[in-house]
This record gives structure tokens, sequence and C-alpha cells, in this order.
């Protein structure tokens, strides 16, 4: 965070249209209602002409996008006051194979479907789609998987491809208007599967910022170590990695407050992944001892005499991944004078440079524990977005692809580490 002060000023202009005595008022043109018509038909089962259970039409793309239409007891569904224009629709059902129509819509419209019975399950793989933030089932949800198809999720979210083919990686899609579209990969033959998604609801630009500023997801993939210096250390770079200790020690009152403040932030910023560190150090160098601050599986936090000065910040963290995705250590500095002045803001400065430990980075667009201003606590969307991204593999990128495992060796990557940091 920038000690610094901002003067803002507004500047309030008028402007005389029309000249004196002018009284006209210029016209606002208006656009065109579209014209809307309506889409009608049934939904039956091939050669019985029997209607499924649960039949629904869902309109996939173009202007009417995400609207549904329920088939009654006789399988008949009705749109009303869809815009004319060009669009996809599916009908699905119960037990049956879903199928996709395109539409064009230039008057009220009748398009009938005879859904085939879905084969019963055989060997393949089974499954649920569900909620990542609710682990609420989703059903509507369309599973496309190489070599196999397409499904839709039943109301329960239970979906299932069969395949008799030997065990195979394969590659799946899954869309709907509630979601983030989704790529991953199945083993087919396979365990079922539990497939958590990102609700369509999800700011996704402040997600990115945050988790995947670099285009893919850092995190860690094992709870972290924390270590607190107790003795003041003498700040002199950002890059360096080992520092002199020179100052006063903390007192316990203060280091119990430290470690209080990122037992607090850990489980929220990491949805709960990790409630507890893996290990809790304190350490106490000797006056003039250099302390080594880069140690891998550990966030290393000491407070440092004349960082502000140095930096005009009151915290720096500097951080460290693999080339495979994963967290490998944290360095946070914070300075010694503003973390002993007894601010209101202590904690929250703790929790963003924390933050920064962890592999996240600044949010531009809404608040945020990782807002530049430090000055916000942990908030649901970042809560909400710590569940999502500890839900994902190291390397997912926007919206929502898994790395592929056909490509990249990530034992050669998990050899190549980064640094980086940020106030």
């Amino acid at each position: 965070m920038r000690l610094r002060t901002l003067a803002i000023g507004f500047l309030l202009a008028a402007a005389a249209c029309g000249g004196s005595g002018s009284t006209q008022t210029p016209s606002t043109p208006t656009s065109p209602t579209p014209a809307r018509w309506s889409l009608s038909g049934t939904i039956v089962e091939a050669g019985a002409q029997a209607s499924p259970a649960n039949g629904r039409v869902d309109v996939l793309d173009g202007a009417n996008q995400g609207k549904t239409a329920q088939a009654d007891a006789q399988g008949r569904y009705r749109f009303d006051g869809l815009e004319q224009g060009v669009f996809s629709i599916r009908a699905s059902a119960d037990g049956m194979d879903p199928e996709v129509r395109p539409v064009t819509l230039t008057s009220n419209q009748t398009v009938d479907f005879a859904l085939k019975r879905t084969p019963a399950a055989g060997p393949g793989v089974s499954g649920v789609a569900i909620d990542g933030l609710t682990d609420r089932p989703l059903g509507g949800v369309a599973i496309r998987m190489d070599g196999l198809g397409e499904t839709v999720t039943g109301a329960d979210g239970a979906f299932h491809f069969n395949s008799a083919d030997p065990q195979q990686i394969r590659a799946v899609t899954l869309s709907s208007s509630s979601i983030v579209q989704r790529a991953t990969h199945l083993r087919v033959p396979g365990p079922s599967a539990t497939l958590p998604l990102f609700p369509a609801s999800l700011d996704l630009s402040a997600f990115d910022q945050m988790f995947r500023s670099s285009g893919v997801l850092h995190r860690w993939t094992t709870a972290p170590r924390v270590v607190v210096q107790t003795r003041v250390l003498k700040f002199t770079s950002i890059s360096d990695v080992d520092y002199t200790a020179v100052g006063s020690v903390m007192t316990e009152a203060e280091v119990n407050s430290l470690l209080a403040d990122l037992r607090w932030a850990l489980p929220q910023l990491t949805g709960d992944t990790f409630t507890a560190f893996a290990d809790e150090q304190r350490e106490t160098a000797a006056e003039g001892e250099r302390v080594r601050v880069s140690r891998p599986g550990w966030i290393v936090v000491a407070r440092y005499e004349g960082l502000t000065t140095a930096i005009n910040y009151w915290g720096y963290t500097r951080w460290s991944w693999s080339g495979a995705g994963e967290m490998q250590a944290g360095i946070m500095m914070i300075d010694r004078a503003w973390d002993a002045s007894g601010s209101v803001y202590c904690r929250s400065l703790r929790a963003h440079e924390f933050g920064h430990a962890l592999g996240y980075t600044h949010v531009f667009v809404r608040q945020s524990v990782m807002n530049t201003n430090a000055t916000t606590e942990p908030n649901a969307f970042d809560r909400d977005g710590a569940r999502l991204a500890f839900l994902r593999p190291p390397l997912n990128r926007t919206p929502d692809i898994d790395p592929d495992p056909f490509t990249g060796n990530l034992r050669a990557l998990a050899r190549q580490i980064f640094w980086a940091g940020d106030r």
C-alpha cells in the first residue's frame, strides 16, 4: 500500500445551446421495435409417440438465449414474444438423448421433436454437475465429450456416457446459460465424476485479476507453513533473499496478534481448503545476524526497518511458483513503524500482503482485499473466488479451461521457479 495524498478536483462547466431565447429541443431518435413471434411444438419419444417426462426446450444462443419452455403432460411447449432472428434450440427430456435444431424465426413457427431414448447405462463414465459455490445439482447442463457425443444433465445434475472402448482420457465441454463454460478431461471408462462449475454470476474480470493475472492459475497445492521473525530486519532491497537483524524484538502479544490475523485470513483466502497452517514457527535472530527469508514451502513474515522510507509502501510481498503453477514460497515484509502503530487498517494490510504470499494479485474492478489501498478485509467476492480457484488445478485459464494432460512435461515444468512481487 502506498502512502500518498490524492487531491481530487471537480470542474463544473455550463454551456448554453441555441442562443438567446432559443426554446428548441432536439428530438431523440428511437430504435425500431424488434419483431416478435411465437415458437411452439411437441416433444415425443421417437417410434412411440408418447410424451417423455420433464420435456423442455432451451434457446442456446442469439437474442433469445437463456429462455426455456417446459413441456406439458402432452409434450406441448410454447414460447411467446421471441425476437425475430436466427438461433438454435435444444429439446431434452428424462431418459432421452437431447436434440439441437437451428431456427430462423420470421413468423409464428412450429418445431416438433421426436427424441431417441438414451441407451441403458453400460461401461463408460457417470457423474453429476454441481454449482461450485452451493454444491447444488445443476440440471440442463449440456455436456459434450469427444468421440461420444452430447448429453444433458437431469434435474439431479446426473449424466452418463457409454463407451466400450479401452480407457482413454477424453476432452469434455460443459455449457449452460447458468454457468461459465468449462473445458476439462475425464477418464472413460472411469470412476464417477463430480464436476463443480462456476456460476454465470461470477465477476470473471475480477476473478482473473486476482487469481489468473498471468493468464493461468497459480495456487498452493498443500497447506503453507508460516514463520514469524520476531527481530526487526533492516530493509535494503525488494530483491534480497536475506536481511540483517537490527532492531527490537516483537512482544509476545504482537506476535500472537500477527499470527491470529494470518490464521483468520487463511481459510477465507483459500476457500476453506486450508483451515490451518501446516506448521507455525517463531524465530528470534541475534542482532547483526543475516536472516534467510526465501524458504521453499514457507511464508516468512517480518517487520522491516526503513521499508516505507525506501519504497513508499507500508508493505511489500514477494512470492514464487513453479512452471507447473504450484506456489513455492512467500516473503511478507511489513514496515515496522506502521505495523506497530495500531492502525485500524493493520489487519486488512496483513491480509492483503498475505494474499500476495498465496499468489494473488491486485483487483481494480471491484472491492476486494486485493485492492491496492489495502483497506478492505476479505469480502464475499474474495471468499467465493478463493473457493472456486481451489476447485481448479494449477494452470487453469480463463474462462474455465483446465490444462491439457497431453501437452507439456509437468515434471520438467515443476523444476522451473519464478518470482514476482508487489505492495
